[in-house]
């Protein structure tokens, strides 16, 4: 008999233009391949930051996949901060209504720290020279998948 995989909520966190959505609608193309039960498995993304207020919001992640009895794998996508002022205004973003201020990431960047390590499975990934899908499969390694 097959064992079915478990229940699993990767929550992805990041600065904007990260690549964030990218890599999660990867993970979630991947994951639901894997699994004949797409219920069993959620991806979000977040750019928060390490504040008292975000903190809060990321305790939300923790007690939803504690109420589903699911891992939470928490991963922290992070690039140079030149690469990530050249994926911000990349095609798309603005009809995404996502932020393309270089000026603003830059404020964001200087003003926040963000909020990594609170799950009991992290991964920390720099992606400045990794393409959606070589982020993708780290990912998925430190899953074990």
């Amino acid at each position: 008999m097959t064992q079915k995989p478990a229940s699993r909520i990767v929550h992805i966190n990041g600065w904007p233009g990260t690549g964030k959505l990218t890599v999660g609608r990867l993970l979630a193309v991947f994951d639901h391949a894997v699994r004949a039960d797409p219920a069993d498995s959620f991806v979000f993304t977040d750019a928060l930051a390490d504040d008292a207020d975000d903190s809060a919001t990321f305790s939300w992640y923790l007690d939803l996949a504690a109420g589903r009895g699911a891992d939470l794998v928490a991963v922290l996508l992070d690039c140079a901060p030149e690469e990530n002022a050249r994926r911000l205004v990349s095609p798309g973003r603005s009809e995404a209504l996502k932020l393309t201020d270089t000026a603003r990431l830059q404020q964001l960047r200087a003003n926040y720290k963000l909020l990594r390590g609170l799950a009991e499975h992290t991964v920390e990934i720099d992606k400045t020279d990794f393409s959606p899908e070589q982020t993708t499969a780290r990912i998925l390694a430190h899953i074990g998948v």
